[in-house]
């Protein structure tokens, strides 16, 4: 019988995911540059149908363990229903569309009103509504007999208590932590109870009264203090005794002495006498349980006390006294022999998942499972990657046995972990059983030059194009063949693979095989072919007439290798055919011609920047009347203080090329100082951002800086993130474009650099009408550009000389201070 842990929210998590990664917030604060994905390293495509049926593309090592688990049991033959696909992913029938569509982002009719969805019950203030009904009971107000602690005016707060009622501990080390105390139903069943024993011994007689007031006494417990009942005397009726000690256990229980909870609990359990006999032997087993963990790390229980607990969960699944028990024991029972007996868990697990799962209980038992070897290779959620992979390298041979007695388990660890001896094993494991699985973890996992290569290479090769396992192998087979003397033969399966199977690849996968192919391209054309590629996620938010200038969606943009070449290989005399290259969208056009044309002039190449200008203006009007300022002034330096002016009148203007464009229209200034280009605080170059350099690692999140660096599914394509020059241009040309980007990398912070240009050609030229505004836009510049001490230098200067020498301006009036 398969067995669930804890109380899942998984299904639910992974439908939500489906729709949030598609309708991402903007964050609140920043400055922030937002990803643009094109080959998901830690989960796969959405919609995820298509994926559950086998569609699985270029299997990643990175994916949470929920998706490589799909994987597996595609790649061994055994498919999922419909009805345990659903389950899976937590869709609901009435939404089960969401498999194979992504939500739209266009707003839906409004339907017409429809009543709102019944609210759960208040137990705890329902509660008090019953007791407040009893005759001769003193009234209880809503906020009470929960105060919030060191609350001055505690009477006067309501406590939100739908959900139950939290309590707040220091645990052992002094760890805070807090935890459900009071639950709804305890509530409930105390209103039960109240209304038995109402009819019992009469409404508002001294014996309910005594238990209204005890009851209270209980509930006190919930959020602090420690209250508990006094014992009734031998007079009393046996049932009020018997319900007197019930309140004693629980208020002990609610006040977080659990070890005074388990005796009472215990001493219960023997009168069977008392009505609460059967159900105080699974609370032994849920005083157990809290004493062994409320305070702890989770990580880390009293797993001595926990075995107490599984003792006497067992106990309670073999008395015939209390049947309506076991379904609640069982459920605790897994949950402590999860604890205190991961392997065997695992292993469980691991083999129920692997035959035909009741989608009931799929995405518990999933969720479980997942939990479970997250805990056996001691895996934290905040861990570094290259934390969790030490970690992954030390746990492996130590779950060895787990692993030698299931395959799934052994897959997923050995497909994980980045280390020889998983290389080692995947490959033997492959030799073994010949199976999809472990070809696909051992070519994954093969580098280069290895003899064993030959070997995965042919099997691969017979793999069918139907297979789940076809992308995964065909992409690392025309690796190890492009790394290892055999381009050539790659090609035209590359050609064909694209021309016939394109659409039928997750876009992840199809934008792997497009870098591949933009290695091999010949002419400039072709490389903007396959430099250009839909991304997988991109955030893109548009500000009123500029949206209508964004691409539409499912349009293309530039991936991180191809900036690369654009930014660092490419002479300004090809990025100009790049602005007039009609293969590309004219948004893309435009990024590339705002880019280029920016750093011509900054760098002082005034025949690009002329030739760039007009080109510029075509693609963005509104740039145009400041070009033909620049373009028709009479001299260099009038020529200059144009550009200058230029760049300052629209702060997006930046002298690279990005993908996407920056997210606010380029005449706006960010607030949030994502404004022109600098270094310091906002705007931090460190060298490793300006060259390709080594990849991040392959489960990070997509580089948020707006530089180029190569995201970490291309170190496939790319080893050691070295990219080469494309072949069409000469070593002439690369050379000539590595020196514009590495000057490109010296130019001083936009402020100081604009600034200084505008100062001169004032003090040279002060009856310039431009002059006020330079002045004013120098010192927004020192603002809400990139920081930098001099700027407050500059700043300050220009802040100085306007008031001095056109106070009378507009430009003064509206520029009231400069800023430090």
């Amino acid at each position: 019988m398969m067995k669930r842990i804890v109380a899942s929210v998984l299904g639910i998590a992974l439908a939500a995911v489906l729709v949030l990664e598609w309708t991402r917030p903007a964050p609140a604060c920043g400055p922030f540059f937002y990803p643009t994905v094109f080959t998901e390293t830690t989960h796969p495509d959405f919609p995820l149908g298509p994926y559950t049926r086998g569609h699985l593309g270029v299997l990643q090592p990175a994916y949470e363990r929920v998706y490589l688990y799909v994987a597996y049991r595609n790649l061994a033959g055994l498919s999922f229903d419909r009805a345990q696909a659903l389950a899976l992913w937590g869709i609901t029938p009435d939404s089960a569309q969401l498999l194979d569509e992504i939500p739209s982002a266009t707003p839906a009719p409004v339907p017409r009103p429809t009543p709102p969805p019944p609210q759960p019950v208040d137990w705890p203030h329902a509660w008090i509504d019953a007791r407040n009904q009893v005759p001769n009971v003193a009234h209880a107000a809503y906020m009470t007999p929960w105060p919030r602690p060191q609350s001055a005016n505690a009477a006067q707060i309501q406590i939100p208590t739908p959900d139950g009622i939290n309590r707040y501990v220091r645990g052992p080390g002094g760890r805070y932590a807090s935890y459900l105390n009071c639950p709804p139903h305890a509530f409930q069943a105390a209103i039960n109870t109240l209304q038995d024993r109402s009819q019992k011994y009469g409404a508002g007689s001294p014996e309910l009264v005594a238990w209204v007031g005890a009851q209270d006494q209980v509930f006190s417990n919930c959020l602090q203090g420690k209250t508990i009942p006094t014992p009734l005397a031998a007079k009393a009726s046996p049932l009020a005794r018997a319900d007197r000690s019930y309140q004693i256990a629980a208020a002990y229980f609610y006040a977080g002495d659990f070890a005074q909870a388990e005796s009472a609990f215990a001493a219960i359990t023997s009168d069977h006498a008392s009505p609460w006999s059967p159900i105080a032997g699974y609370l032994v087993a849920r005083a157990y349980i809290r004493q062994a963990t409320v305070g702890y790390d989770d990580d880390s229980p009293d797993l001595a006390v926990l075995a107490k607990a599984e003792g006497q969960l067992k106990e309670v699944l073999n008395s015939p006294e209390s049947p309506d028990l076991h379904a609640s024991a069982a459920a605790l029972l897994d949950w402590v022999e999860a604890r205190l007996h991961p392997e065997q868990r695992v292993r469980e697990l691991g083999a129920a998942l692997m035959r035909s799962p009741d989608p009931a209980g799929l995405a518990q038992d999933v969720h479980d499972y997942t939990f479970l070897l997250d805990r056996l290779e001691n895996e934290r959620y905040t861990q570094a990657w290259n934390e969790l992979q030490a970690s992954r390298g030390e746990h492996y041979p130590k779950l060895a046995t787990v692993r030698s007695q299931d395959d799934l388990t052994d897959w997923i660890l050995t497909f994980q972990l980045d280390d020889p001896s998983a290389l080692d094993h995947a490959y033997a494991k492959w030799q073994q059983t010949n199976s999809p699985a472990w070809v696909v973890a051992a070519i994954s996992k093969m580098p280069p030059g290895d003899p064993r290569a030959a070997k995965l290479i042919e099997a691969a090769q017979a793999v069918q194009s139907s297979a789940p396992a076809y992308d995964s192998v065909t992409f690392h087979r025309f690796r190890l063949m492009m790394q290892s003397g055999g381009r050539a033969a790659v090609l035209p399966q590359l050609n064909r693979l694209l021309a016939h199977d394109a659409g039928n690849l997750p876009r992840s996968a199809l934008n792997l095989f497009l870098a591949m192919r933009m290695t091999y391209a010949t002419n400039l054309a072709d490389f903007l072919k396959y430099a250009a590629r839909v991304p997988v996620e991109l955030y893109y938010n548009g500000y009123g007439d500029y949206a209508s200038s964004h691409p539409p969606e499912g349009g293309p943009w530039f991936d991180s290798d191809a900036l690369i070449v654009l930014n660092q290989q490419t002479t300004p005399a090809v990025l100009t055919e790049v602005a007039e290259s009609k293969v590309l969208p004219a948004y893309l056009r435009r990024e590339v011609a705002r880019g280029a044309w920016t750093r011509a002039f900054l760098l002082g190449d005034d025949p690009v920047a002329l030739k760039l200008a007009p080109i510029l203006a075509a693609l963005q009007p509104e740039l145009r009347s400041d070009l033909e300022a620049f373009t028709g002034a009479a001299t260099p330096d009038a020529r200059r203080f144009a550009g200058t002016l230029l760049i300052l009148r629209f702060p997006g203007l930046r002298p690279y090329i990005t993908s996407p464009e920056r997210d606010t229209p380029t005449k706006l200034i960010d607030n949030l100082r994502e404004n022109w280009w600098g270094e310091g605080l906002y705007c931090v170059w460190p060298a490793g951002l300006f060259d390709a350099g080594v990849p991040a690692h392959p489960g990070a999140q997509p580089n948020l800086t707006p530089w180029p660096v190569l995201e970490a599914p291309l170190a496939e394509v790319y080893p050691n993130g070295a990219i080469p020059p494309p072949s069409f241009l000469d070593q002439t040309e690369t050379s000539a474009a590595q020196r514009d980007w590495n000057r490109t990398r010296t130019l001083p912070v936009a402020s100081i650099l604009l600034g200084k240009e505008v100062l001169g050609w004032v003090r040279a030229h002060p009856d310039d009408a431009r002059a006020p505004e330079a002045l004013s836009l120098t010192v927004r510049a020192g603002h809400f550009g990139c920081a930098d001490p001099d700027s407050w230098t500059i700043s300050k200067a220009a802040f100085d000389l306007l008031h001095r020498q056109y106070p009378a301006s507009s430009w003064a009036k509206q520029t009231k201070y400069w800023y430090r």
